[in-house]
């Protein structure tokens, strides 16, 4: 969870995505005096992939997380050639492959895609990881596994079903979150899309999960508390004997 709060703080310092006029000038190095299909966009910094998924389940969670993209329609049938006009243009990019290859520029990375090797051909171009949003994630999750390690000096009862159950449910998540913090690092050398390491959290199932985890962990973390406080001395009430 520190992982993760740590990361959307960064992730505050991205960049605006391109603008429509933007994305038309990319398209024309991606593909040259060819016509550009509609623009389609998703402003938010943090949230479901598509517009129309904004009413998701804050229980129930939502599937495809993102921090927002701009893309376009193109008719373009090959990748090869793709490749060196985008490095011709300012673009750093990443090896190529299945008829797709990435590149990323200042504050974007870019997917293109030919015909028949994804859901559309053409530019999908999203926010790049802001180099902050690493360096908090790994300085919240430094923290969190320091209070864990003090946490497991103070709390004198076993983890009974509620502990089990609660870090149990929590894994999944913080798996994926491990995951996703070493893609990124990957991000910030190699051209390929980010993912969000909050994106797991949001997803439906793994959110209900890690809600009830949290829940579960907070109840044994009270009963710790109280057993502690119930075994301490108290001290003698005057007038007693």
């Amino acid at each position: 969870m520190a992982i993760m709060l740590g990361s959307w703080l960064g992730w505050q310092t991205a960049g605006d995505l391109p603008t429509d006029s933007e994305v038309r000038a990319i398209a024309e190095v991606v593909l040259p005096s060819r016509p550009l299909g509609v623009v389609e966009r998703t402003e938010h910094l943090s949230g479901p992939l598509y517009g129309f998924e904004e009413d998701y389940s804050l229980i129930g969670g939502s599937e495809e997380w993102s921090a927002g993209y701009v893309s376009a329609e193109l008719p373009l049938t090959t990748i090869d050639p793709v490749v060196d006009r985008l490095a011709a243009a300012g673009w750093e990019v990443g090896a190529s492959g299945g008829g797709q290859v990435t590149a990323t520029r200042g504050d974007w990375v870019m997917l293109v895609t030919a015909a028949g090797h994804g859901e559309q051909a053409g530019v999908w171009v999203q926010r790049g990881q802001p180099v902050l949003a690493m360096i908090l994630a790994v300085l919240f999750g430094a923290g969190g596994a320091v209070l864990g390690w003090w946490l497991s000096f103070r709390v004198r009862i076993g983890l009974g079903i509620r502990g089990a159950a609660g870090f149990g449910l929590l894994s999944l998540n913080s798996v994926l979150v491990l995951w996703a913090l070493g893609h990124d690092a990957g991000a910030l050398v190699v051209p390929v899309l980010p993912v969000l390491p909050w994106a797991g959290f949001a997803a439906v199932v793994i959110r209900p999960m890690t809600l009830f985890g949290l829940l579960a962990v907070a109840s044994w973390l009270g009963k710790a508390a109280w057993a502690r406080w119930a075994a301490a001395p108290q001290p003698a009430v005057p007038g007693q004997v």
